[in-house]
């Protein structure tokens, strides 16, 4: 077992070397080729099989089809409460990962909605963007609105803000799960993993910002918090190995009303199904309602 899995991984290490050289040259002999495949890359997520557990969660749910300006996107709905919570998942993910917070909340009476964004799961399309996330979030937002507070995984973290500092969505609470604070960097990181140096990296970013009309640099998750006046929870793992922890520290800054709880060893998917992760967030969701529920008894 140990050999073939250290044999796996040393597989594995030795294309990704061949991918990156392979990137590396044709960037030099043919920047306009790699510049298109460098966002064709960037732009496609990566299918995983569906664990069991996902499969045993959707079964509780109603499923249905809402149009969006990117076609129909598969949602899956649980509860029938007066207040909303919206579940959004990060890049090459499923809705139903985030499957562990539907049964807690739904007790807490809560209807609980969540969805595959573009190019994901069971939505359509090979590709997708931040930007498509964003705009789903607001297709979802004016489907099942007002929503009553967003938990957000990784890159659905960084396109709620944008959808929330667009005005797409008004939740009353954000909780952000391992979120990405620099866009910059997931160039950066996408970079280094690929092979593309940074010259070929901007000419994507440049050829990406014209023909999606996505402004780069006014869209980092850092600049939109600071205009952000909603509570906002991150959580993050100090052991995170796909983004960094330091970048959940500087959004909770930048956030007017921000705070930052670290949890070790959970590393980036498994920080989902933790149940002190889950009461965590439960306890933070339901504030404002104990809040508005301490007022009437005031009254």
């Amino acid at each position: 077992m140990f050999h073939h899995e250290a044999s796996t991984e040393k597989s594995t290490n030795v294309r990704l070397l061949i991918i990156q050289k392979f990137n590396t040259i044709l960037s030099r002999v043919a920047p306009g080729l790699a510049t298109r495949l460098a966002e064709r890359i960037f732009l496609t997520p990566i299918s995983a099989r569906q664990p069991p557990r996902e499969i045993s969660w959707a079964k509780d749910a109603e499923k249905i089809t809402i149009p969006s300006p990117l076609g129909g996107i598969p949602v899956w709905v649980w509860g029938d409460g007066p207040e909303t919570v919206l579940l959004v998942h990060g890049w090459s993910g499923r809705g139903l990962q985030l499957g562990a917070f539907v049964e807690p909340l739904v007790e807490r009476g809560y209807r609980v909605v969540t969805f595959d964004a573009p190019g994901h799961g069971e939505a359509p399309g090979r590709t997708s963007s931040m930007p498509a996330f964003a705009a789903t979030l607001g297709a979802i937002g004016r489907q099942f609105g007002p929503v009553s507070a967003v938990i957000a995984h990784s890159l659905g973290s960084t396109a709620a803000v944008y959808a929330l500092a667009n005005r797409e969505l008004a939740p009353e609470r954000v909780v952000a799960i391992s979120p990405s604070a620099r866009l910059h960097a997931v160039r950066g990181r996408f970079g280094e993993m690929t092979g593309f140096p940074p010259k070929i990296i901007d000419r994507m970013r440049q050829a990406f910002e014209d023909r999606m009309g996505f402004d780069w640099d006014a869209s980092e998750p850092l600049l939109l918090a600071q205009q952000l006046s909603m509570p906002m929870m991150a959580v993050h793992d100090s052991r995170d190995r796909f983004i960094p922890h330091s970048e959940a520290v500087e959004l909770t800054a930048a956030w007017p009303n921000g705070r930052l709880v670290t949890t070790t060893g959970l590393g980036h998917h498994r920080i989902l199904r933790d149940p002190t992760v889950i009461q965590s967030v439960l306890s933070f969701v339901a504030e404002p309602s104990e809040e508005r529920y301490m007022e009437r008894r005031a009254s």
